[in-house]
């Protein structure tokens, strides 16, 4: 059987996707090389040395030199020092997201609620620290719709939002993509695609 092709992290959803896949092998294994997580997650290994560059950064992990026993030298590896559940949030860039976005206080929002119009969340959600509009909720709102997380009961002026318990999939709050796709973290997979809502109304 052929080797699986690399992923290549060119998009926001793509990088998510595989920092979540990195984490999880890094903090199964506890000492690694690039090498290691790369061939273990089918990573490119320039996305797996970002990664481990901002996470070396922030203190997640050390750096040591591994004897390589039967090469006889020395390699570059990392260790574990803060295991946690959640992938640290560093981007591309090597940035740590310290604060929660609108998506994350709508999300966490949700089974708090139960019921709920766009407005009621708004008066929730904008804060000083993190401030949003009625737009931008609407959005997110519309998209959580659409990939199931939520129902829309009523309509017109006094149509309001339910949240569905069955639906809950974990802490990590949905991502909406450039791609018009919404990414579940927590599910590690794409829940809902406009491409493919477009091919089934199409066929």
């Amino acid at each position: 059987m052929g080797r699986k092709s690399l992923v290549i992290c060119h998009s926001d959803h793509r990088f998510e996707q595989s920092r979540d896949a990195m984490w999880r092998k890094m903090v199964e294994l506890k000492e690694f090389s690039p090498r290691c997580i790369s061939d273990w997650c089918h990573i490119h290994k320039d996305t797996v040395k970002s990664y481990i560059k901002g996470l070396l950064e922030h203190g997640f992990i050390e750096s040591f030199n591994h004897r390589d026993k039967e090469l006889r030298y020395q390699r570059r590896w990392y260790r574990m020092l803060r295991p946690q559940r959640n992938a640290p949030r560093i981007n591309k860039a090597g940035d740590m997201l310290h604060t929660a976005s609108v998506q994350d206080n709508i999300w966490r929002n949700l089974p708090i609620q139960k019921q709920f119009s766009s407005r009621d969340m708004l008066m929730v959600v904008n804060t000083e620290s993190c401030p949003t509009t009625l737009f931008t909720v609407k959005s997110y709102l519309s998209y959580l719709h659409r990939a199931g997380y939520i129902a829309l009961r009523g309509k017109g002026p006094s149509s309001y939002w339910v949240h569905l318990p069955a639906r809950w999939t974990g802490p990590q709050p949905p991502k909406i993509m450039r791609t018009h796709e919404v990414w579940d973290a927590n599910q590690n997979r794409v829940v809902w695609s406009e491409h493919q809502e477009v091919a089934c109304e199409k066929s």
